[in-house]
């Protein structure tokens, strides 16, 4: 309580790491003791460079017309320019050697590719980009930090969202929730039922609740996805047909994430006759829908579920529970892997074993079971 007081300050990052593991938790932000680090170009420093490239071509795209007036050749031009910005301003150190420069420019081919995908899709899309980067914090946010009250705490949820697009249909306006993603992170239902993975769903229903400051419409809950902001390689066999290749560079671009099942909903994010090309949805041989979708009626429980989740770990870190008690999927998907507090926690750690579910219907049996 002397560290905290009664109020709880959260990120979604913050509490993905509560959920990870306490005693990892405490050590970072309450002790805030930090590992050693080497100066380099690792993967956040290049994940900082896409992020800026995208909120910016995104912006000036918009305040340009949007995407689908904005040719994709004035789009790059744009996209270029961002880059060409960035670098000299916030890489100077790495653009003294040659060798440095080079390492960085040669992903400049990579970014355009991204930017090229994301304006094939939002050309088509009638989901708009509305907001870039924006910020929930009762400091200067764009909207205030939501308030989570637990039975022993209150939580205060701040952050920033990639993207939010919105489309119009008569009186109801639709929002949804865009993460640009570096790395190769899924939607993933076991991440959501252990707390790991709530980060765009918080934000998306804290749109949802903070309708009043926004529009006189309410917003209506449309999904969260997953943007690929890097190329994933399609490796095939040496031999190997157009057919094949073609069904590989499609699935490379189908998006991670968790979409409303309603058909208004899915053909304004992208039209299509049958199989879409980037939303994570098809169809099976009777011609049923089939995929990561949602009914409102369920998209209304998981926003209990997870605001529920975050009161419950800030009541829990209010009554002290600091112990290691990293999750554990398998030998590699676990808490420890990556966590540079290994040396601290190492003899008093208790593994928390869970399994992961493997559906949507085995994921609302384990809801309706615990609740």
């Amino acid at each position: 309580e002397a560290l905290y007081g009664k109020t709880l300050h959260l990120s979604s990052t913050k509490i993905e790491k509560l959920a990870s593991c306490r005693m990892a938790y405490f050590l970072n932000y309450g002790l805030r003791a930090k590992e050693r680090k080497s100066v380099q170009m690792d993967p956040a420093v290049f994940g900082d460079f896409v992020h800026y490239v995208l909120e910016h071509t995104g912006k000036q795209v918009q305040n340009e017309g949007g995407f689908h007036r904005v040719n994709l050749r004035r789009t790059l031009e744009i996209a270029r320019q961002r880059m060409e910005e960035y670098a000299q301003r916030e890489l100077r150190e790495l653009f003294q050697s040659e060798r440095g420069e080079y390492l960085f420019r040669r992903n400049f081919a990579e970014v355009e590719m991204v930017i090229e995908e994301l304006h094939k899709e939002l050309s088509k899309s009638e989901f708009q980009p509305r907001w870039f980067e924006l910020s929930f914090s009762d400091h200067g946010g764009d909207l205030p930090a939501i308030h989570i009250v637990g039975e022993k705490m209150t939580a205060k949820l701040e952050g920033k969202v990639d993207r939010v697009d919105l489309w119009r249909q008569g009186e109801k306006l639709y929002v949804r929730v865009i993460d640009y993603k570096t790395g190769k992170k899924k939607f993933d239902y076991s991440d959501i039922l252990y707390g790991l993975g709530m980060q765009m769903l918080l934000y998306l229903f804290t749109l949802e609740q903070s309708e009043a400051a926004l529009f006189e419409n309410p917003l209506l809950p449309a999904g969260v996805l997953y943007f690929p902001a890097r190329m994933e390689q399609v490796n095939l066999p040496s031999k190997h047909d157009e057919i094949t290749l073609e069904k590989k560079r499609r699935e490379s671009s189908k998006r991670s994430g968790l979409i409303l099942d309603e058909e208004p909903v899915l053909q304004a994010m992208e039209v299509c006759d049958h199989e879409p090309t980037y939303l994570p949805y098809g169809y099976d041989k009777t011609g049923e829908r089939k995929g990561s979708l949602v009914t409102a009626e369920r998209m209304s429980q998981l926003a209990e579920l997870v605001f529920a989740k975050v009161a419950q770990l800030g009541d829990e870190l209010y009554s002290g529970k600091i112990d290691p008690n990293p999750y554990f999927f398998d030998s590699k998907s676990n808490a420890c892997a990556f966590c540079p507090y290994g040396t601290v926690c190492r003899t008093g750690r208790k593994e928390r074993w869970v399994k992961r579910v493997k559906s949507a219907d085995e994921f609302w049996q384990e809801v309706e079971t615990n609740a």
